[in-house]
């Protein structure tokens, strides 16, 4: 079960990433990238019923730096995104990461 999960959500961050017009940066893998994805799933999702932690954290992010809410967990995938992969040209990246 762990293999066909890990195979269907590497396909998926895959097309993504094809979408989106990144790549997982080297020496890290897709695979890699997903184990990583994972592991923070079930960290979080484990701690999400008896920690107080895990709740919406307020971000300058919306249009002209309002407040927007994100999840512990997106900030963390964000930043597990942003270490881990790279525009495919970096002049012109599809998503705008430079306040990041």
């Amino acid at each position: 079960g762990e293999r066909s999960l890990n195979a269907m959500f590497t396909e998926l961050y895959g097309s993504f990433s094809d979408l989106f017009h990144y790549r997982v940066k080297a020496p890290f893998t897709l695979d890699q990238f997903t184990a990583a994805g994972a592991s923070l799933i079930e960290g979080i999702a484990m701690r999400h019923g008896f920690n107080d932690h895990v709740k919406a954290i307020e971000r300058p992010t919306g249009p002209d730096g309002t407040a927007e809410e994100w999840t512990l967990f997106a900030i963390a995938f964000e930043a597990m995104f942003v270490g881990m992969c790279e525009p495919i040209n970096a002049d012109n990246p599809f998503a705008d990461l430079s306040r990041y």
